[in-house]
C-alpha cells in the first residue's frame, strides 16, 4: 500500500496549484498518516505542510485556530487562536522547522473541553495560520478540509461488592471493573451498546470504577459516596479524556450506587454535565443522597414465591438492599423479576432492565378504592411488573401477600386488600 503523500517514479507527477510562493498545500492525518477531516478529543493527529523554495532548518510560524467564519458563518466571526504547548514542559510552540520542503507536526488533541463548551454545535474546525518569510496563508487552503474536532459521550460503570472466595463458589464476581460486569452480562460491550441505545448516544469503551468496599460492612453509604467523590477528583483528567462538551452517563450496581453519587457530585462541580444516572440495586440507599441536579433513577428487583399448602404468592424484595429509596433520586421502582433469592440481587444487571427504567420515567400512579372502601394505589394503565413506585406500594393482583417489616432477617406478611 502506498503511503499518503509519496509519489512513485512510474506514475506521472501530481501537479498542484500553488497558493503562495512557498506553500503548496496543508492537510490533516491520523497518527498513521491517513488523511482525515474529523477527530475526537484525545486523539493523536498530524498536520502536514508541503512547500517549495525553502531552506532546510528555516522556521515556519504556525498558529492553530478555530474557524468561526467560513465553515460556521453564524458564529461571532472571530477566529479563535489556540495555544499549543509541549506536553512535558508546558512551553509554547509557535513554529516548526522545514526539512525537504516538508513539515509534519504531531498534536495530541487534549484540553479542548472549555473551547468546545462555548461552541453551539459542540464542534471546533481547526486550521493553521502559517507564515514563512513574508508569505502568510491559511492551511488547509479549502475550509472544507479543516479538522472537525468533537467529543464523545461516556458511560461510567461503577461496580458493587466483589469477593474472590465467593466467586470460586459461583456466588459473586471475583474482581471489580470489567470482570464484575462480565460476570453478570457475559458480554460487557453488548451491554454497553444496549445502554447506548437506551441513552440515545454513541459512546466508546466504558469507564470502569470499582465501588466495592473492603468487606460488606467496612463502609457506610455516605463513606462510599465520599470515596467516589475523591476518586473522581484524583482521576478527573482520565475520566473526561475525549469527552469534549458531551455528557457522562453512570450505571451503578449495589455498593457502586453510593460511589457513583460521589463521582457525579464532583463532576458536576467541575462543570461536567451528567446525562443520567441509573442505580441498580443500590445498597444502603438510606445512608446517602444525590443532589437532585441531574436525572437519577433507582430500580430494585424482587421475586415471588409460593406459600406452602395454599400456593399463594408472596413478594420478596432483594434481601441484600431491601426497600430503601435514595433521597434525591427522580424516581424509584421495585419490580417483580423472574429471579430467586440467590439471583435477585444481580438480576438488575440485564439489558432488559433498560426497558423497565424507561417505563419508570413515565409511569403514573393513581388512587383507587378497594372493596373495603379504603384507598389503594395502582398504575394507570395497569402494569403488574411493579411492587412499588416512589413512595407507593401498589395494588397488584400478582401478589397475594405483601411484606410488612422490610427485614432480611425475619418477615411478616399481610394479604392483599381487594
Amino acid at each position: 500500500m502506498a503511503t499518503p503523500g509519496v509519489e512513485f517514479s512510474n506514475k506521472a507527477a501530481i501537479k498542484r496549484n500553488l497558493i503562495s510562493q512557498y506553500f503548496i498545500r496543508g492537510w490533516w492525518t491520523d497518527e498513521h498518516d491517513k488523511p482525515i477531516t474529523k477527530a475526537l478529543c484525545g486523539d493523536t493527529v498530524k498536520f502536514h505542510i508541503e512547500m517549495q523554495n525553502t531552506t532546510d532548518g528555516d522556521e515556519v510560524f504556525m498558529t492553530l485556530y478555530d474557524d468561526d467564519t467560513k465553515v460556521k458563518p453564524l458564529e461571532d466571526h472571530k477566529d479563535d487562536p489556540i495555544k499549543l504547548v509541549v506536553s512535558t514542559s508546558g512551553k509554547s510552540v509557535v513554529s516548526s522547522k522545514v526539512f525537504g520542503n516538508k513539515i509534519v507536526k504531531q498534536i495530541v488533541l487534549d484540553n479542548f473541553e472549555t473551547l468546545l463548551k462555548e461552541e453551539p454545535d459542540k464542534e471546533l474546525e481547526l486550521y493553521f495560520k502559517c507564515q514563512y518569510k513574508k508569505s502568510a496563508v491559511n492551511l488547509p487552503h479549502n475550509p472544507q478540509a479543516y479538522l472537525k474536532l468533537s467529543g464523545k459521550p461516556k458511560i461510567i460503570l461503577v461496580n458493587g461488592h466483589w469477593n474472590r472466595i465467593a466467586h470460586k463458589l459461583g456466588m459473586s464476581p471475583g474482581t471489580g471493573g470489567e470482570g464484575y460486569w462480565k460476570f453478570f452480562t457475559g458480554d460487557v460491550m453488548g451491554y454497553k451498546n444496549s445502554a447506548d441505545k437506551y441513552f440515545g448516544i454513541s459512546s466508546k469503551e466504558p469507564v470502569f470504577i470499582d465501588g466495592s468496599s473492603l468487606w460488606g460492612g467496612s463502609e457506610s453509604g455516605s463513606e462510599r459516596k465520599d470515596r467516589g467523590y475523591n476518586y473522581a477528583k484524583k482521576h478527573f483528567d482520565e475520566i473526561i479524556k475525549g469527552l469534549g462538551a458531551e455528557k457522562i452517563y453512570l450505571i451503578s450496581h449495589s455498593e457502586g450506587g453510593a460511589c457513583a453519587a460521589g463521582v457525579a457530585k464532583y463532576l458536576i462541580e467541575k462543570g461536567i454535565t451528567i446525562g443520567e444516572s441509573i442505580m441498580l440495586s443500590a445498597d444502603e440507599g438510606d445512608e446517602f443522597t444525590v443532589e437532585g441536579n441531574y436525572p437519577c433513577y433507582q430500580i430494585v428487583a424482587g421475586y415471588l414465591s409460593k406459600a406452602p399448602f395454599t400456593g399463594k404468592s408472596l413478594f420478596h424484595i432483594d434481601p441484600v438492599v431491601m426497600d430503601n429509596r435514595v433521597k434525591g433520586a427522580n424516581r424509584y421502582g421495585v419490580y417483580i423479576s423472574n429471579a430467586g433469592i440467590t439471583t435477585v440481587h444481580g438480576a438488575t444487571i440485564d439489558s432488559s432492565v433498560f426497558k423497565l427504567v424507561k417505563k419508570l420515567k413515565s409511569i403514573n400512579v393513581i388512587e383507587a378504592w378497594n372493596s373495603e372502601g379504603k384507598i389503594v394505589h395502582q398504575t394507570a394503565p395497569i402494569d403488574e411488573d411493579w411492587y412499588r413506585i416512589d413512595e407507593y406500594v401498589l395494588y397488584n393482583k400478582k401478589i397475594d401477600f405483601y411484606p410488612q417489616l422490610n427485614s432480611n432477617i425475619g418477615e411478616m406478611y399481610n394479604p392483599r386488600k381487594d
